[in-house]
């Protein structure tokens, strides 16, 4: 099947595809050198009227104590039987190590290595809704802080920050791995001490806070929302 895929593309005059990685992956596996980067972009439309600062320093000054610290991502993400590693599994340790500081909250996905803690109470888990519901759900589980962890591969490198800018468009500071896809992120580790010293600092102060806040949401005004950018596709079939 995947012969006759890259079979199909030789035949095709141009090629569009959301990133940089998977257009170095498809002039790799093709040889076609005429391949179109179109961005995946956050409608306005869906998640154009969420951010409100003053909803964010409430919930801030809320969770002060114990800051809600977000991980969505489909179950995709976590190996089966919980011991394979995967995208999450680096920071099991920590999410055990600090399920007191932080109120770990899990969205869509949930990993198997921590089944006991959300037994326990000690974590949250809240599984997918549908398309349309997705931008009101996310907005009432009043997260500070979202995290974007993956596996440095060439199936993930080719993956788009959809995380990192859904999170701009609510105004919610994120961290994320720091690789080719999220090349764009504002805060990045690559270790899990690392994150946790991002996450410690982004939460520690109420306008460290709400500054981190302010240049996330700049950030999808600079990229503008998938109405802003009708352009790309506009030259793409002229």
């Amino acid at each position: 099947m995947a012969i006759l895929v890259l079979c199909d593309m030789n035949c095709c005059d141009e090629i569009t595809t959301t990133t940089k990685g998977m257009r170095d992956i498809l002039r790799e596996e093709t040889g076609h050198q005429n391949i179109t980067i179109i961005p995946n972009f956050v409608p306005r439309l869906w998640m154009g009227h969420y951010y409100d600062e003053d909803i964010i320093r409430k919930n801030f000054t809320k969770n002060k104590k114990k800051p809600r610290i977000m991980y969505a991502g489909s179950g995709a993400h976590y190996s089966a039987d919980g011991k394979t590693p995967d995208d999450f599994s680096p920071l099991n340790d920590l999410v055990r190590k600090t399920h007191k500081d932080f109120q770990w909250v899990f969205y869509g996905g949930f990993p198997r290595a921590l089944v006991d803690l959300l037994q326990s109470g000690k974590v949250e888990y809240h599984p997918w809704v549908n398309t349309m519901q997705y931008p009101e759900y996310l907005k009432t589980l009043k997260v500070n802080v979202a995290i974007a962890p993956l596996q440095d591969n060439s199936f993930n490198r080719a993956k788009s920050d959809i995380k990192f800018t859904e999170s701009c468009a609510y105004g919610i500071p994120s961290v994320c791995q720091d690789m080719l896809t999220y090349e764009n992120s504002i805060n990045k580790f690559k270790t899990p001490e690392e994150l946790h010293d991002q996450l410690k600092r982004i939460t520690n102060d109420v306008g460290v806070y709400m500054k981190e806040s302010r240049k996330s949401y700049s950030y999808i005004l600079k990229q503008g929302w998938m109405e802003d950018n009708i352009h790309y596709w506009k030259a793409f079939f002229k």
